[in-house]
């Protein structure tokens, strides 16, 4: 029994991961930043690009993005973190991905594409030198 509902235990480290957030909540919490720093992750920012692709399309997607993330480091005190260039590159690798994933869900991408989390600087380096 882990669910919380009956009678399951709650562990710290479950309420600080953004898993516990629907699509639709880590985009509201983004748009109007009030989702804890603790969240925001290297895997949250994944999941934040690779949900800007599906919704809008990989060009619109790098552009809302950059507006989402920057007005978050904004709002939480951290704007000199945002880095434009490496969030539409960021954007791009993870729109090669979703090109040749055959997943419909974050976490499966995930478990197709772990360089994305395990090994990130070394697709960007990868896709830089390509041009």
């Amino acid at each position: 029994m882990n669910d919380p509902a009956i009678g399951g235990v709650v562990h710290f480290k479950d309420m600080m991961d953004h898993h516990g957030l629907t699509d639709a909540e880590l985009v509201e919490q983004m748009h109007n930043a009030s989702l804890s720093p603790a969240l925001f992750n290297h895997e949250a920012h994944l999941r934040l690009g690779w949900l800007m692709v599906r919704m809008h399309g990989a060009g619109p997607a790098e552009e809302l993005l950059c507006q989402l993330i920057q007005n978050y480091a904004r709002a939480i005190g951290e704007a000199e973190m945002f880095d434009r260039a490496l969030t539409i590159s960021a954007t791009r690798v993870i729109t090669l991905c979703m090109a040749r994933s055959r997943s419909s869900d974050f976490t499966t991408f995930m478990a197709e594409f772990p360089a994305l989390k395990n090994d990130f600087r070394s697709l960007l380096l990868a896709c830089n030198e390509r041009g």
